[in-house]
């Protein structure tokens, strides 16, 4: 289990800073923080070096302020030299600045959690659950031995997410292990690796599918993934284009005319139309059973 974590952040964060610290620390985690870890007359390069070298988690608590930082910087290049697993925390928005340096290019692959406006993928998180999101990220193991033919995979685009989110939710209700991005996903994993993994170890693949989706490219890499193993495709219309007749003919239009979306041209669609429960109860009726 990864327990002991290198806290790194710009003093103008150092108020969030002392926040985490508290929390990881409350979860049982041997948190390492700059003021509390460099002893009086260390140099600090050498304070925060033998720190990284002990540590088996780096988090980045990332912000303009952050990466203005050279030390900051070094910081996480030096993290990364040693393969430190790292798990980055978002607390002013800065993801369009990540790759104006070396040091940080490529941290934008690496599922993060972001503080800005408290969401994950789009579905609303309270404070309490985005730190223990953190946490969770920080004891993910994922050499650890997984189930194949357990999951129901929930495939969505992002404006949708709100809506896949409450289908995931009514699916687990009924028994389901479910797989939704924004809740299973964990902190500091790249995020497309962990997609490609889940769909390996799900059964089936339930799609929330609205007037954006034939343009989503993440949604048609899922789908032909799925394809690929011969996982069955559940399309569920999403509210926004439900008995609309004109935008679903241009849904079919554009399904068939794509080699990965077809499989959503071929499938009648579940609708929320009349009932919602009734049409969850329909679709947790349709569902293969886990291997």
């Amino acid at each position: 289990m990864s327990s002991r974590v290198m806290l790194s952040y710009n003093s103008a964060q150092r108020d969030f800073a002392n926040k985490l610290k508290a929390r990881l620390r409350a979860a049982g985690l041997d948190v390492w923080i700059d003021r509390e870890g460099i002893e009086p007359g260390t140099r600090w390069r050498d304070g925060f070096l033998k720190a990284i070298q002990a540590r088996d988690v780096f988090v980045p608590i990332l912000s303009p302020e952050f990466l203005q930082s050279s030390h900051c910087r070094l910081e996480v290049l030096t993290a990364r030299s040693f393969g430190k697993k790292i798990v980055p925390v978002m607390v002013k928005e800065c993801m369009g600045l990540l790759g104006d340096h070396p040091e940080t290019h490529g941290l934008d692959d690496i599922f993060l959690q972001y503080f800005t406006d408290l969401k994950s993928v789009g579905v609303p998180l309270s404070e309490e659950e985005a730190f223990q999101r953190v946490i969770d990220g920080i004891l993910f193991d994922a050499a650890a031995d997984v189930a194949v033919g357990e999951l129901i995979y929930v495939a969505h685009v992002w404006k949708q997410a709100v809506f896949a989110d409450r289908i995931a939710a009514a699916l687990k209700e009924r028994g389901h292990a479910v797989w939704i991005a924004a809740r299973d996903i964990p902190v500091g994993v790249r995020w497309f690796d962990e997609q490609i993994r889940s769909i390996h170890r799900s059964r089936a693949m339930v799609v929330v599918i609205d007037e954006e989706a034939p343009n989503v490219r993440h949604l048609r890499t899922e789908i032909a993934v799925a394809g690929v193993l011969g996982l069955p495709l559940f399309p569920v219309l999403a509210d926004t284009i439900k008995g609309n007749w004109p935008e679903r003919n241009k849904l079919n239009a554009a399904f068939k005319e794509s080699d990965e979306m077809r499989p959503l041209y071929e499938f009648e669609p579940f609708s929320t139309e009349p009932d919602w429960n009734a049409m969850i109860d329909k679709l947790h009726a349709a569902l293969p059973a886990a291997k």
